[in-house]
């Protein structure tokens, strides 16, 4: 495979995984002014990525038992316990050693965020939202915090809230602003 295949492929990759172009006229200054848009305001590619299919977490009534997802750059669904009309849960999240960092947390609901690690140390988790929506351009970002989350495992307790369900998605702080 030729060095300029390659690297075609590699840049198709990354741009599929981002959600790419959405023209179908085949005009790669649309593709250039998504980029530019999102450059700008990041919130405009969050919400593109809470709005597209979801892995499906259902969490767990305690932090012993709580199903363990691996931190990717997508959307978890995550369904909430019902504790009495109140709605929270636990979810369990791996940090692989290449992609530990500092992270925004973007959640579709108002709610609350606690991040314990594997020695039962809770982390700093800084509410990063004055006003609800915690954007101007995507109403569906209801909480934004920040974390510092090294490789690691950790235990995310989320609640308590209304929604039986939320979105969750993890964005480097970097790229998130």
């Amino acid at each position: 495979m030729s060095y300029r295949m390659a690297l075609l492929i590699l840049g198709s990759l990354a741009l599929a995984a981002c959600g790419g172009d959405d023209g179908d006229d085949g005009n790669t200054a649309t593709t250039t002014t998504s980029t530019t848009d999102e450059e700008e305001n990041p919130d405009v590619h969050t919400c593109e990525h809470l709005g597209e299919a979801s892995v499906q977490v259902a969490a767990s009534a305690d932090a012993a038992t709580a199903p363990v997802e691996e931190l990717g750059h997508v959307t978890y669904e995550v369904t909430l316990q019902n504790m009495q009309g109140v709605y929270s849960g636990f979810m369990g999240l791996t940090v692989p050693a290449d992609a530990g960092g500092e992270y925004v947390v973007f959640l579709t609901t108002a709610t609350d965020l606690k991040v314990v690690d594997s020695t039962s140390t809770t982390l700093t988790v800084t509410d990063d939202c004055t006003e609800k929506p915690c954007s101007d351009v995507c109403a569906t970002i209801l909480s934004r915090y920040e974390v510092n989350l090294p490789a690691g495992d950790y235990t995310l307790a989320i609640g308590p809230t209304a929604d039986a369900k939320v979105r969750v998605l993890f964005s480097a702080t970097a790229h998130a602003q």
